[in-house]
């Protein structure tokens, strides 16, 4: 007899939110999840579902809303407890592969899964997951031990064929995860860097010879704040990564914490609202799902990660990760 398997409440809570406006691709949310949560929401111990490293309050699922382009995105930190974190990236692909999911075939991601031996790991491997009307598609991040940066970064040179452009060892500036498309078959190197300079934008954009978009990412950044950026961005840390989409463009993405640039959580949702404003965003289902922070200013902040990715002919598009909100 196949086992039932029940999502939380405050899960369901974000899928009928999401089937509200993209009712096939929530569909097949629902029939993913509990595949990809299976161990943990069946396992005994309480603290299963609010001890990931993936959110600030546990939560190993995390919704992501792309403020400007349509259909479902969510990451999984699918791992049991009691799993060694060396062994996490193995259990994620035997997972993929349930869902008929495949690694490509490459020498690069050999050489990336040896490197997790060479350090320490606060989660091993998580799922990327998008669902449009039509199509499904998943990523597979590895993370990367700070004792094996240089390796990293040599195997980064490779993927990107490019050197890194600002590397300061003051600022523990190093690669942290390998993303694989596991669609397109495609290499993202995300890294980490320690009080930013404005500036440093269109260093870290020469990188793929797009130094004069600086100003895009910049001006919306500004707009996150009262007054313009014109030195070190707000807070002391901040992600930016590198996707090569064809042997002359790449995508760009600059990142940090949302309550970083806003605060607390009822803060970081007015922010987001008055941009979605400003921008015409999207920002229905996000309104909805955030409703119950409205005015929060809780320490613990259910909102993750705020990021602008910028393709190598569009405008940067803006996302932010959200937490399931218990109520």
């Amino acid at each position: 007899m196949t086992k039932t398997i029940n999502i939380p409440q405050h899960y369901e809570q974000i899928l009928n939110v999401w089937e509200g406006e993209y009712p096939k691709a929530t569909k097949r949310a629902r029939e993913l999840l509990p595949i990809l949560l299976e161990e943990l929401l069946s396992s005994p111990n309480k603290n299963a579902l609010s001890s990931s490293a993936l959110t600030m309050t546990g939560s190993p699922f995390e919704p992501a809303f792309s403020l400007t382009m349509p259909g479902l995105r969510y990451t999984i930190c699918p791992a049991p407890l009691t799993l060694p974190l060396i062994d996490s990236l193995e259990y994620s692909i035997s997972l993929l592969s349930k869902l008929n999911v495949f690694l490509p075939k490459s020498d690069y991601f050999t050489r990336i899964s040896k490197l997790q031996k060479n350090g320490t790991l606060t989660y091993g491997a998580q799922i990327g997951v998008r669902h449009s009307d039509t199509d499904d598609s998943f990523k597979l991040y590895i993370e990367v031990p700070p004792e094996a940066a240089i390796e990293a970064d040599a195997i980064a040179e490779e993927i990107l064929g490019s050197k890194a452009v600002l590397n300061v060892s003051d600022r523990n500036a190093r690669p942290t995860i390998f993303g694989i498309d596991l669609k397109k078959g495609t290499y993202e190197v995300y890294y980490r860097i320690e009080n930013l300079h404005s500036l440093e934008i269109a260093t870290l954009l020469s990188r793929i010879n797009a130094s004069e978009r600086a100003s895009e990412l910049l001006i919306i950044l500004s707009d996150t704040q009262s007054l313009p950026i014109k030195h070190e961005l707000p807070g002391a840390v901040w992600g930016f990564s590198y996707s090569k989409e064809t042997n002359s463009e790449y995508t760009f993405s600059l990142y940090t914490f949302a309550n970083t640039l806003f605060g607390p959580d009822g803060w970081v949702r007015d922010g987001i609202l008055s941009l979605g404003e400003k921008y015409s965003w999207n920002l229905n289902a996000y309104s909805d799902m955030s409703q119950s922070l409205k005015g929060s200013r809780g320490y613990v902040s259910h909102h993750g990660i705020f990021g602008l990715v910028m393709p190598p002919k569009s405008k940067p598009a803006a996302w932010i990760g959200l937490a399931p909100i218990k109520i």
